[in-house]
């Protein structure tokens, strides 16, 4: 049985957090939609047909790099949410 202590303290942490899992969410989002901007980018650099452009852009170095950072901000995420 939860006691109002437990509570108490359930809710202090949420408030306490709130700030962090915002700013985790937004970081999270923020990231994933900036993708498409990394592969245009790269796109744009890339030489070929279109079908090959989107393939380098894909495969790129600076592409993988940000579904790295994407992993991490979501990981960072999914904690911080799974911990509320």
């Amino acid at each position: 049985m939860i006691n109002y202590n437990d509570a108490e303290a359930a809710l202090n942490y949420l408030v306490g957090t709130d700030e962090e899992f915002g700013r985790a969410k937004t970081m999270s989002d923020a990231l994933y939609e900036q993708r498409k901007t990394i592969q245009a980018t790269q796109f744009l650099k890339a030489v070929g047909s279109a079908a090959e452009r989107t393939q380098k852009a894909l495969a790129s170095n600076e592409y993988k790099e940000h579904l790295g950072f994407i992993r991490d901000a979501q990981i960072d995420f999914e904690i911080l949410r799974a911990k509320r």
